[in-house]
């Protein structure tokens, strides 16, 4: 049995080599094609009781979050919402989000009070939308049928780069916030590596005996 394995490894342990050498160098440009996002957290304003206030989103109003990115395209952004009470059972937060100057939408989300706990630090996704970096302009209103509006969350921090707006008006603060990005890992990549090296080196030493018989 022993010389039998002894015997197929020196017939086809070459080719063996050679499928894993084939099989690392696919899993290292597989890694590098298809990366795995992790996502990670910016607190820009966060928390601060002593100066804390509800902005609410009553009927037609609308709160602007004016704030800059800065080279990498925001994945989302957190704010606090309370549903100050209220079931909330068709209501709704919308998000728009435009560039800089709003005159380009890139897209728009919602958030459906009903999933949330009361309150609690949300996130809002930019996923499906175009590219966000750079100037952006968030836009906040609330529908639905209860009379009992949310509210977003705010402080009296200057945050710099970023501005709020309650209908136009700007106001003193800016709301509690954390941006959201995603950070593009390859984690095998280096495994994978040192993986290759090896059957590499396993390759040219059995090229190397048989070159010797």
């Amino acid at each position: 049995m022993k010389n039998k394995l002894i015997e197929m490894l020196e017939k086809y342990g070459k080719l063996l080599v050679l499928l894993c050498i084939v099989i690392s160098a696919l899993g290292i440009v597989f890694s590098y094609v298809f990366p795995k996002g992790v996502f990670y957290e910016i607190e820009v304003n966060e928390v601060d009781c002593s100066s804390e206030f509800d902005i609410s989103l009553s009927e037609d109003s609308v709160v602007q979050y004016k704030c800059n990115t800065g080279e990498k395209p925001m994945a989302g952004i957190q704010v606090w919402i309370s549903k100050e009470g209220a079931e909330s059972n068709d209501g709704k937060v919308i998000y728009e989000v435009y560039n800089g100057d709003s005159t380009v939408l890139l897209g728009t989300g919602e958030q459906l009070l009903k999933d949330i706990d009361d309150p609690q630090f949300v996130y809002c996704s930019f996923q499906s939308m175009k590219e966000c970096n750079g100037d952006l302009t968030i836009k906040f209103y609330y529908t639905g049928s209860e009379t009992t509006a949310p509210v977003l969350r705010a402080n009296q921090n200057e945050v710099e780069a970023a501005s709020t707006s309650v209908d136009g008006t700007l106001i003193s603060g800016n709301l509690e916030s954390s941006y959201i990005y995603i950070n593009e890992t390859h984690p095998l990549v280096f495994d994978l590596k040192v993986m290759l090296a090896i059957f590499v080196t396993v390759f040219f030493t059995l090229e190397s005996k048989r070159n010797r018989k």
